[in-house]
């Protein structure tokens, strides 16, 4: 980080720390803040930096400032400018709207112009964790995301797993499907079943995307391939439709059968087997025989997974 951006940092240290003082509530975090400052004006910025930290980890937004200016003066710490963007930005987001944020919010969009590629993506990362922990600042999956996103889309891979840890969990998708699509794409293409569900049946409904269903075949497959018992189901009722398939009703029965062998017991596998038994009266005894031989042949080549 360049001088003026740790300038600015250092420069509003004093009047964070008055700040600061007076959003801690009286008690030991009181007393902790004090002795932090009487530590930095003593010149014992380690000291000062250990009894703050606690503060800053408990989300006080003057108090993740102070942390901020020390990490880009190398003040009790090595210089980590890195460190100093992540700081800063949870005291952004902590704090209450006002000219002292919005100070804050210029001082950071300084600081990560300054910041090297690799440097940015690792700030991004390092906020995800943070925000995901709630560390610094309450839990929040979609905050998460967002800051594991960016990370993503600058080449992090380990930002990506993030995404699709959160995804598995059903935290973390944006209630738009515009936007939620960039996720189920992530979570699809790295290989998680839920997720190829899920971008088949916006595909076959339309949601976010134009409505297709080839599409919507290809990854309800992709999900059947590792057992996911939606995918199956759906994929029958794509082959009796014959939407983005071919109308095949020996392939439905197959499909079917498949759903109703993953399924637990219930009214959901009852509507399979009940799905699975009106096909099979479609088919003449040759076919019925051929539907059952291309289940067989189904469960040799993909191993049966949990649904």
């Amino acid at each position: 980080m360049g001088r003026t951006v740790a300038a600015v940092l250092l420069a509003a240290l004093a009047a964070a720390a008055a700040l600061a003082a007076a959003a801690v509530p009286a008690g030991p975090a009181a007393a902790d803040f004090q002795g932090g400052l009487k530590a930095y004006e003593r010149g014992d910025y380690g000291a000062a930096l250990a009894a703050w930290r606690p503060l800053a980890e408990a989300g006080n937004a003057r108090v993740q400032q102070i942390i901020a200016s020390l990490y880009a003066g190398a003040e009790g710490v090595e210089k980590d400018d890195v460190e100093a963007f992540v700081w800063l930005s949870l005291a952004v987001h902590n704090d209450r709207p006002g000219s002292d944020r919005m100070r804050a919010e210029r001082t950071l969009a300084n600081l990560g112009r300054r910041l090297s590629a690799d440097e940015l993506r690792l700030a991004q990362l390092r906020l995800g964790h943070r925000f995901e922990e709630g560390r610094g600042a309450k839990v929040d999956p979609l905050a998460a995301t967002h800051w594991y996103r960016k990370a993503a889309e600058a080449g992090s891979t380990a930002a990506a797993d993030r995404i699709v840890a959160l995804y598995a969990q059903g935290l973390g998708i944006p209630e738009d499907p515009r936007q939620a699509l960039w996720w189920h794409r992530l979570a699809a293409a790295r290989g998680l079943a839920k997720a190829q569900y899920t971008l088949g049946t916006l595909y076959e409904l339309g949601k976010g995307v134009r409505r297709d269903y080839g599409k919507a075949a290809a990854w309800y497959r992709k999900a059947a391939e590792q057992g996911y018992a939606d995918a199956l189901f759906n994929l029958g009722f794509l082959y009796v439709q014959g939407q983005g398939v071919q109308r095949d009703e020996a392939r439905a029965y197959t499909f079917f059968a498949l759903a109703a062998e993953a399924y637990p017991p219930g009214k959901v596998r009852d509507s399979a087997i009940r799905n699975r038994d009106a096909v099979a009266q479609t088919l003449g005894e040759k076919r019925l025989k051929e539907a059952r031989r291309l289940a067989n042949d189904w469960r040799a080549r993909h191993k049966k997974k949990a649904r």
